[in-house]
């Protein structure tokens, strides 16, 4: 799979903050670079129909971040992240990208695409922007009480990943927790 031309990305088409007119100018700058785009989200409202490089898929149902991510996506099987992760894990589309609720897309990635052998929990991945340095912040937020183990292998996930796709020789490894004071996060982080 290839990060940049040539890739073809599944898009989950709702939950954008700013609308669909802000998804299909992403959407097409992402084909000027030679992306190809799936989307799976309203074709009338997203109005890319005939822009080479990208196919939009009806869907019409979603999940939002008021529903339960894992019954929603255990039961709706037509909602529009879904879809997208279906279309990745039949071989369709090599990424997928999605602006809605991020406890869906983390719960239908990995019932659909599973995770890879060991690996115990996921974790998203943010590039923070630092001049002079490429940052990758793991979980992100998303595990409000890691345990231990789940925090040595997010330093493993992401010192492999900041290898082979940033191509950073010797990563450097770091806790963040939500401030300085010595008391400040969990019991385990603390």
């Amino acid at each position: 799979m290839s990060a940049g031309a040539g890739a073809v990305v599944a898009l989950d088409g709702f939950g954008v903050e700013q609308g669909f007119g802000v998804l299909a100018d992403g959407v097409r700058r992402a084909v000027g670079e030679g992306i190809s785009v799936r989307i799976f989200g309203p074709p009338e409202e997203l109005g890319l129909d005939g822009v080479a490089g990208v196919e939009v898929i009806p869907t019409t149902e979603w999940i939002t971040n008021d529903d339960d991510p894992v019954s929603s996506v255990d039961t709706r099987p037509d909602a529009s992240v879904v879809r997208a992760v279906a279309d990745v894990a039949a071989g369709n589309s090599d990424a997928v990208v999605s602006h809605g609720s991020t406890g869906a897309a983390m719960a239908a990635a990995t019932f659909r695409l599973k995770r890879i052998h060991g690996v115990r929990r996921p974790a998203l991945a943010a590039q923070i922007p630092v001049p002079g340095h490429q940052v990758l912040l793991l979980d992100a937020g998303a595990n409000s009480a890691a345990r231990p183990q789940h925090l040595v292998q997010f330093a493993f996930l992401g010192s492999a990943f900041s290898q082979a796709v940033l191509s950073i020789e010797r990563p450097r490894i770091a806790l963040l927790s939500i401030g300085e004071e010595p008391a400040k996060g969990n019991d385990d982080v603390v």
